[in-house]
């Protein structure tokens, strides 16, 4: 009963102020839309994909030949699967070359474009309290004796080239490595195991920027799975044409070998003679059976190699987005308006608690 009475009571009080409410929380709705208009507009591409299956059979049924048997090798499972693709575009040896793609964002003139690393670098705009922010950390770094120190040397353009000492380790400055990770940022890979598709999508604040990274990255991933999927069978490739060679020259030497011999021995007078010759062309046949076995091999290799290329169907490909998906004027304005209906009680229950208090003393 008492709290049917307090609710009743506040509800009352709510309603003698509501014009104090309603400008709370058009305060509100305008603080929102305000925030709304300086954060800077992004656009969002996305391609939607669908990966073929990566397996991939030992044996080459159009030859009846297995490449791994005959190499002695043994079976090794993919490893790049589809759910490790978000890993691998967070990797620097992937953003890093993403830095030379070029772009040709809506202020450019038709015929001119600028690398992506210059666009993130030099044109991208920010909301004005991160400039007060920028300030505040100087101001900081000031009265604290951070400028008075020495500074470290910081390089202008990307250094994407290994160090000779370590020539597996790729160096990147400390800007290097905030452009990538802004990049990184702004990439999103969805995988959907069950129907198997990925979805690549690119945020920018432009939609030419967004649409050529978003393809760019498609094209990147496929190459980089191309290049890992078929380095194994390149080798095998490799190995089986050297293998062809060196039967094709014991062929050709077991020819002329045997063709020697006969002109030397035309007449084949002796025992020894004829059977020489039979051995001869037992060798001539054997190499010749081995030569043919490993142009066989030839064929199945190359034909392995164009089998394990991964394939993506694209479903949606790269178009270019019209509308902005940020900020949504609509949720600011929401979210604000309902923080300044917050205040406006807040404000009404503490001039009820002073009231009280005063009435009291």
């Amino acid at each position: 009963m008492m709290r049917n009475y307090t609710f009743s009571k506040w509800m009352k009080r709510l309603a003698d102020n509501r014009w104090s409410l309603l400008k709370a929380t058009g305060m509100g709705l305008f603080v929102g839309l305000f925030i709304a208009f300086c954060i800077p507009n992004e656009y969002e591409c996305s391609i939607f994909t669908v990966p073929e299956s990566t397996g991939i059979s030992l044996t080459d049924e159009t030859y009846g030949l297995s490449i791994d048997a005959a190499l002695g090798n043994d079976r090794i499972q993919d490893a790049l699967l589809p759910s490790l693709y978000p890993q691998l575009i967070a990797s620097p040896t992937f953003l890093v070359p993403l830095f030379e793609v070029p772009v040709q964002p809506s202020f450019c003139l038709p015929d001119s474009t600028i690398s992506l690393y210059e666009y993130m670098d030099r044109h991208q705009r920010r909301p004005w309290w991160n400039f007060l922010q920028s300030a505040f950390s100087k101001a900081v770094g000031l009265l604290t004796g951070s400028f008075l120190e020495k500074p470290r040397r910081v390089e202008t353009n990307y250094t994407g080239e290994q160090t000779e000492a370590c020539p597996g380790i790729l160096s990147l400055s400390a800007k290097d490595s905030g452009i990538a990770g802004a990049i990184r940022s702004r990439l999103t890979i969805g995988v959907d195991r069950e129907k198997r598709t990925i979805t690549i999508t690119c945020r920018m604040q432009d939609p030419h920027v967004a649409t050529a990274v978003a393809d760019t990255v498609r094209s990147r991933i496929q190459a980089l799975i191309t290049d890992y999927r078929t380095q194994k069978e390149r080798k095998n490739l490799a190995h089986v044409q050297e293998w062809h060679c060196q039967a094709r020259e014991r062929y050709y030497q077991a020819q002329e070998t045997q063709a020697a011999f006969e002109d030397s021995h035309r007449d084949l007078s002796t025992r020894m003679a004829r059977k020489e010759l039979v051995n001869l062309q037992i060798k001539t046949a054997q190499a010749r059976e081995e030569y043919e076995r490993t142009a066989r091999l030839v064929q199945a290799a190359e034909v392995r190699l164009v089998k394990v290329r991964p394939v993506f169907a694209v479903i949606q490909p790269a178009t270019t987005p019209v509308d902005p998906v940020s900020p949504s004027l609509l949720k600011y304005m929401a979210v604000f308006a309902l923080l300044g209906f917050l205040v406006g009680c807040a404000g009404i229950w503490v001039r009820g608690r002073r009231g009280r208090s005063a009435s009291h003393g």
